[in-house]
């Protein structure tokens, strides 16, 4: 749920920030938002969640809620501060079929990623390789 949060919150545009009196605002919020919104970010959730949990099988599960929850909460949130419109849901429920998609195999990998041998450094280097899918808000 922090990520879910902070990444709307990085996505949230002041006044003074849209009329120019804030450049240096405007530009760290943006740096921070950049960070906080790539792929590698949002595809280390599911991995991390499989790797707390320890178990592949578990770890399947746990990566596609954890994608769900964090989707549910970013949208959910923006929509409660109005800060999306009612039809954000629509527009990225590409993301939840993503989510649906990776969720699990990523989780599996984050369980995988905390054994040593031949499985567990393939698995560790999953998110730094593979994890540069753009993600919009």
């Amino acid at each position: 749920m922090v990520l879910a949060l902070l990444s709307l919150a990085s996505n949230v545009a002041t006044t003074s920030q849209l009329s120019g009196e804030a450049d240096g605002l405007l530009t760290a919020r943006w740096t921070v938002s950049k960070v906080l919104n790539a792929g590698v970010v949002w595809a280390g959730l599911p991995v991390l969640s499989g790797w707390l949990v320890r178990q592949p099988v578990h770890g399947v599960l746990a990566g596609v809620v954890a994608s769900f929850t964090a989707l549910a909460v970013h949208y959910g949130a923006g929509r409660l501060l109005d800060v999306f419109a009612s039809t954000i849901w629509v527009e990225n429920a590409g993301w939840f079929a993503i989510a649906a998609l990776t969720g699990g195999p990523l989780g599996a990998v984050g369980a995988i990623a905390r054994r040593r041998g031949v499985w567990g450094l393939p698995a560790r280097l999953t998110v730094p390789v593979g994890g540069d899918c753009p993600r919009s808000g």
